[in-house]
Order: structure tokens, then sequence, then C-alpha cells
């Protein structure tokens, strides 16, 4: 783990993970995160760790530093039918191609292929041979990265001049979690005294694996889009969403630059559902990865589990697992303020706080993905799409996993965000 002190020293601690064992076998693979942790370093993977274990995890410390974004954890990147390691330079422009050929050289994940030293890494990220003078004598291991003299000016004019310019926010998708692949129960059945007429009837769908967003998308994670070509560049609207964004003028969500709601980590809101397929399609483009709004089956697995649970904690309604109108708070909370109220995969506030857009054309049960509720085309001008979730302004009724609500694409509300969904 690396510390930065409130002096501006960088600092490695937690050696003493590499202290357990007996005095005759000494494990070094029982403490990691996994998306610094490089394969070899798995307590089942055959082999040992090395210094180029330790290149992996540095490597993996820039592309997170340089990229606001985690590299995948290499035990899902070897199990994957191709690598899903997005290169650096993809999410951040800005590399020089020397330092984004470093970190991806070693991130590798056959320690063969990666530095095979610590110099020869340095050379390659610094683009150019380091010279690197010895210690003194009494110090023989304390090699020192030779550093030029600072330079001394005697006045401000003689001072070398900087211009400052401004850099654009990058890309950082929400973290996921993954729903695996299966079966699940989908609406309400006609036992259940509280469920409504749409929510009927109840029904087993069966799902393919996706990942979902463990919380909503946020003001923060929101903000790239907008300070960027999100709201001009028009391959990423569809049609009549581009029609809305023109005769509306829109450049930003409307709710923008309202304090009660423009936190940094406040789920965002007052987004239509135009703007919050854009962003799903902007942030494909700028991350390479598939992004979308979730179907309701994909939303509702996410929330419920496969065993239909009422929410996602369970079958009994807890007014402390969730933001609702019974929590009393009157507004969005930042997300993640309810670890209780975890869905079975560990998604969080997928009951309150703000309804979420869902890509599905609100239409009667059982649901069918091929009857045209999942085509978009023409959808988004004539139909109202599903909304999930409940929110603060509403009752648990409104908060179990199986209700509905709806919405015409063109409306926002103060509780209304959005929760993406990746696919492989």
């Amino acid at each position: 783990n690396v510390r930065l002190t409130p002096s501006g020293l960088i600092k490695l601690v937690d050696f003493g993970l590499f202290k357990q064992g007996t005095d005759k076998v000494i494990s070094t693979r029982l403490g990691l995160s996994p998306a610094y942790a490089p394969v070899e370093q798995h307590p089942l993977a055959p082999g040992h760790t090395d210094q180029r274990s330790d290149i992996y995890s540095l490597g993996a410390t820039l592309y997170h530093l340089l990229t606001g974004v985690l590299p995948e954890p290499s035990f899902d990147r070897i199990a994957a039918t191709r690598d899903p390691l997005v290169p650096p330079e993809r999410l951040n422009p800005r590399l020089s191609p020397h330092v984004a050929a470093a970190i991806t050289k070693a991130l590798h994940l056959a320690a063969t292929e990666r530095h095979q030293d610590i110099a020869s890494f340095q050379q390659t990220l610094v683009g150019h041979d380091v010279p690197v003078v010895s210690a003194p004598q009494a110090a023989p291991a304390r090699a020192r990265v030779a550093v030029p003299p600072r330079r001394v000016y005697a006045g401000a004019s003689e001072a070398p001049a900087y211009t400052r310019v401004a850099v654009p926010k990058l890309p950082v998708w929400p973290e996921m979690v993954l729903v695996p692949a299966g079966p699940f129960l989908m609406g309400s059945s006609s036992a259940y005294s509280q469920s409504r007429d749409d929510e009927k009837p109840q029904h087993t769908l069966t799902l393919p694996a996706y990942e979902i967003g463990k919380t909503e998308v946020t003001n923060a994670q929101f903000r790239p889009f907008v300070e960027g070509d999100g709201y001009t560049k028009r391959a990423y609207w569809d049609d009549a969403g581009w029609q809305w964004r023109t005769e509306q003028h829109r450049t930003q969500p409307s709710l923008w630059k309202n304090a009660d709601f423009n936190g940094d980590n406040q789920p965002i809101v007052g987004i239509t559902w135009h703007e919050a397929l854009a962003y799903a399609r902007w942030l494909s483009a700028q991350t390479g990865q598939n992004f979308s709004l979730p179907t309701e089956a994909e939303w509702e697995k996410a929330a419920r589990g496969h065993t239909g649970r009422i929410y996602p904690w369970g079958n009994t309604w807890a007014v402390n697992r969730a933001n609702s109108k019974e929590a009393g708070l009157g507004k969005a909370t930042p997300v993640g303020q309810y670890p209780g109220g975890a869905s079975p995969y560990g998604a969080l506030d997928m009951a309150g706080n703000v309804w979420e857009w869902t890509r599905s054309v609100y239409t009667p049960y059982p649901y069918n993905p091929t009857d045209g509720r999942e085509d978009l085309r023409g959808g988004a001008q004539k139909s109202c799409f599903t909304l999930r979730g409940g929110s603060w302004v509403f009752g648990s009724l409104a908060l179990r996993a199986a209700s509905r609500s709806y919405f015409a694409p063109a409306n926002v509300s103060q509780d209304l965000g959005v929760r993406l969904v990746r696919h492989p």
C-alpha cells in the first residue's frame, strides 16, 4: 500500500503482510488488493512472486493515477476470452507514448514479458537512460537517482515563464459489481398483498452475466460529460434526443447548479432519458467498454437476486436501510450511505435515494425482450420508459424491487437519476 504523508512524502506500508507463516514456510501472497495484484500473487496460482510482481503493482498504481480508472484485476483478465484491460493512452490521450508503453509492459499478465527490473522500468518510463550514482561507502545499498542541482534565480525576471492550461477531466466510470448468469424471479406473485397489476404475473427469466453500477452515477462521474463534448457531439445522441437537446439549447442537466443536488457524491438528477442514454454512449466511446442503460430485467435481478426478494436486503421493510420518505431526509444523499441495504450482489441504493432510468419501454408483463420494448428505434419519440428503485420522495411500497413507474423521455425530476450496466 502507498500512503501520502501530510508533508508530501510517499511511503510504502504494510510490509507486515509478508511475515505470516512458520519459520520454514512464509506466505508472501496472503494480502492483496485485486486491482494491483499480479496473477502470481493469487493464493491458488502456481509459481512464486519476485520483483516483477512489485513492478506489476507499481504499473497498476501509475495506471490508476494517470487515467483515474482502476485496472481490471489480473485474475479477471486471465479468465476472460479477450484481455479487457483498456490501454492507458485511450483513457488519457495526453500520456506520452513512452509512459503508456512502460505502464502497459508493466501490466503484462506474464511476468517474463514485464520489465525484468526496476531500472529498465524507470528508463522506459522517462524515455531515456537514467544516470545512477553510487551512494557513499558507508551505505552501499542506498543507490540514488542523480538529481540536477536546483537553480536559484536572482530575480523574478530571470525565472522561466509557465502557461497554465485548462485540463479537461478524464472519464471515470462507476464501480461495477458482477451479476452472474442464470435464472431469477421477476415481478410479484398475486399471493402478495401489496403487489400491483403491472408487476404480474411473476415469471422466471434467464439472463447472461453482466455488471451493474455499485451505485447510481454521481455528479462527479457525470461532470466530464458536461465539460467535455457530451452535449455537443451528435454521435452520442439518438435522433429524438438530439432534436430535444437542440430545441431546448441544453448544455447541462437542469439541476446542475442547484446546491441541494449537485454535490460530487450525490447521484446525478434532473436528467432526461435522452441525457442518460447519451452519457452511456459517451462513456463507452471514451473507455472502449460496452456501457448502456439497464433493461428492466437486468435492473430487477441486480436488485433482488435470483430468489425474488421483496427488498434488496430481504423480505422485511427496514427504514434504516434506504433513503425513503420514512427516513425524512428530504433530498438525495451521497451514494453508498446505506451499506445495510445492499443487494445480493453488492449493489447499493437500489431501494430509495433516486428513481433510475432503464432502457425498457414501459410495457405490460410478462417481460419479453423480443417484443419491441428494448428496440429503441423510434421508441424515444412516442413511448414512456420504465423507472425503478423508488426515491427519497416515496414510501416503502415504491421501494420494493418489483415496483415499476414510468416517465416520458424528455421529463426530468429532482429524484430521478441513472445507474449503468456493462456487458462483455
